[in-house]
């Protein structure tokens, strides 16, 4: 039998999402990047960067797994990321 899922419950990729997107700052810091340097390697702009900073921009599921790529590759982003339980997403 199957439990219908409750319309407030968040599903593990958005609670994934959320997180990244809550403490991007955070885990760009942590991988030594600057907006600039983080934009270049997910293919956007430093102002879209700082947008998902602000929180004033959507994050879309492509570039959420360009950001989990990214901060898989460094030793430091990568323990804050399981910390925060992002790393985690069976995509």
């Amino acid at each position: 039998m199957h439990k219908k899922k409750d319309r407030s419950e968040k599903s593990e990729w958005d609670l994934a999402k959320s997180n990244m997107i809550k403490h991007l700052e955070l885990l760009r810091v942590s991988a030594g990047l600057t907006q600039q340097e983080l934009g270049e390697c997910v293919g956007v702009t430093r102002q879209t960067i700082s947008a998902l900073e602000n929180q004033s921009r959507e994050l879309t599921q492509s570039l959420f797994l360009a950001l989990l790529y990214v901060f898989e590759k460094n030793p430091e982003s990568q323990k804050l990321m399981k910390l925060l339980e992002i790393d985690e997403v069976h995509i």
